[in-house]
């Protein structure tokens, strides 16, 4: 099988627990990435594509879509292939990307 086999992504956080980058390679024979900014925005205006969120994260994935995500929120693979630009069975595997990427307090911003 190509690539290294990882049962759970691999999340890398920023010396200050802000940025979090997460990669994994399922097995599948794809590679896939994200990375998770804190967001705040205390006017809660939209940002068009991005969305609206008062306090949560900025997530960009390797398929090169950003949206913003409220702090505490679970993924399922329908929102993430529809907002992030994958189809169903890579949005599997991001959906699990992201909820990884996502676990643990919110970084402080």
């Amino acid at each position: 099988m190509p690539g290294s086999f990882q049962t759970m992504p691999t999340i890398t956080r920023a010396a200050d627990g802000t940025t979090r980058l997460g990669v994994w390679e399922p097995g599948n024979g794809t590679r896939y990435t994200a990375i998770a900014v804190p967001w705040h925005d205390s006017s809660q205006r939209s940002w068009n594509q991005l969305g609206s969120v008062r306090k949560g994260w900025l997530v960009v994935t390797g398929s090169g879509r950003a949206y913003l995500l409220q702090e505490h929120i679970v993924l399922l693979p329908g929102y993430v292939g529809e907002k992030f630009g994958y189809n169903i069975n890579d949005a599997y595997f991001v959906a699990l990307l992201i909820n990884e990427l996502l676990r643990g307090p919110q970084a402080p911003v």
